[in-house]
């Protein structure tokens, strides 16, 4: 282990796991992870840019490949319905909605911050 506030190396070991539904929430956990540690070892701007496209890319696949998963097995067992797909976009929608008003807040918040030539705050 390289890092006393990360298992570096179980991080890496779990990101070894090939992309499936059914590993999906291991790589979005190690993609997190990953940004996680690039923050806390602050790395320069672009890095910590690149690697957080790619950990949020990761995990959208990840998610991405689930929901296809579960479509495929609702097809087999024959409960598809328009119904039941226009549920599931209004929950995804909901979700999609909470996470952006949470961005807007952060956003807010983040304007109110002094930036490095503010000397008074």
């Amino acid at each position: 282990m390289t890092s006393p506030l990360l298992n570096e190396d179980l991080v890496c070991s779990m990101l070894g796991t090939t992309p499936s539904a059914a590993e999906g929430n291991t790589l979005r956990t190690s993609a997190l992870l990953v940004l996680m540690d690039s923050y806390d070892r602050k790395v320069v701007r672009d890095t910590f840019f690149e690697t957080a496209k790619a950990a949020l890319q990761l995990s959208e696949m990840c998610g991405r490949l689930e929901s296809v998963s579960g479509v495929r097995a609702s097809l087999a067992a024959g409960t598809l319905t328009d119904t039941k797909l226009d549920e599931s976009m209004g929950i995804i929608t909901g979700h999609a909605e909470t996470c952006r008003k949470n961005l807007i807040h952060a956003m807010a918040l983040l304007i109110q911050c002094p930036d490095d030539e503010d000397t008074k705050h």
